[in-house]
């Protein structure tokens, strides 16, 4: 039974995460490492379960395809992607120190996906509206 589905994440540091993941699992750092075709070594799968090792983007994507999770699982990877489109697009940093773009962002992850979907057709409505000078 896999306990992890598509869309799980967590909030914790990499390392703990990693050691909760290999428990779950069953998985020593040498069962790990010939998951991943020891494209990383034991040791440094241990220097990463106990923090003394960051992992980069693609170690991530490596592990997490070692233990059949999606890399998303882990806050870090999520970060990556995020300093990746800021660096794509540099105006998505003022979203994310805008505390109004903020409060609608918390607002937003609590709908389902149909109610999603119906606010991004009301945004889309709206700036039809207002790009035509339609008001009311």
């Amino acid at each position: 039974m896999n306990a992890y589905a598509p869309g799980d994440r967590t909030y914790k540091d990499f390392s703990e995460a990693l050691r909760e993941l290999m428990k779950a699992k069953k998985f020593s750092f040498p069962k790990l490492a010939r998951e991943i075709e020891r494209k990383l070594s034991t040791t440094y799968l241990h220097n990463l379960a106990s923090g003394k090792s960051k992992p980069t983007k693609e170690n991530i994507k490596v592990i997490a395809k070692g233990l059949k999770i999606e890399p998303s699982y882990f806050k870090e990877h999520r970060e990556y992607e995020a300093k990746d489109k800021i660096d794509r697009n540099p105006k998505i940093a003022e979203l994310v120190l805008d505390e109004r773009a903020i409060e609608l962002t918390s607002e937003l992850v609590s709908l389902n996906e149909e109610q999603k979907q119906e606010v991004e057709e009301l945004i889309k409505e709206l700036k039809a509206k207002y790009r035509t000078g339609r008001r009311g």
